[in-house]
């Protein structure tokens, strides 16, 4: 009886996984998601700043993601390398949106801020159009690409 029929895939290359995991093969699918899941939901909760529901919707996504593209998948490559790329390209995808939904959020909000300082709270408001100034400096200075080059050289170990 051979190890497939036998179900144990524990001595299986990560690259021999995904070409059954092509044919259909959930229990090699369980196996690449034994192996990857923990180092991959850890990968997304550094991504989105300790946002633990995030990270963790983004992993279903990931794995989900695994399972339609896994034809695109080269059983010639490295297994690690696809995975990393798929949760990075989700990652700037949603990186994407969220500047997007900034950028509405900050034409919005400075149509909704008074652009005169009212004599009961001058203080206040110079305070907060300050702030935001200074909030939306420094995250325009964070590059995402070196952001995600840190996480996967020092919190992956990848070179």
């Amino acid at each position: 009886m051979s190890e497939i029929e036998k179900g144990n895939f524990k001595e299986f290359s990560d690259e021999e996984l995904m070409a059954l995991v092509k044919t259909g093969e959930e229990k090699a699918f369980e196996e690449l998601y034994q192996r990857y899941s923990k180092r991959m939901l850890f990968y997304f909760h550094r991504s989105f700043f300790g946002d633990s529901e995030k990270a963790q919707d983004f992993l279903q996504d990931l794995f989900l993601k695994i399972i339609e593209k896994s034809s695109y998948f080269d059983v010639d490559k490295k297994f690690s390398t696809w995975i990393y790329t798929l949760a990075s390209n989700l990652c700037k995808n949603e990186y994407r949106k969220i500047a997007v939904r900034k950028s509405y959020s900050e034409n919005y909000r400075k149509r909704a801020i008074p652009q005169k300082v009212t004599a009961q709270s001058p203080g206040k408001e110079y305070d907060y159009r300050l702030f935001s100034l200074n909030l939306d400096r420094e995250l325009g200075l964070m590059n995402e690409n070196h952001r995600m080059t840190f996480i996967l050289r020092h919190q992956q170990g990848l070179s």
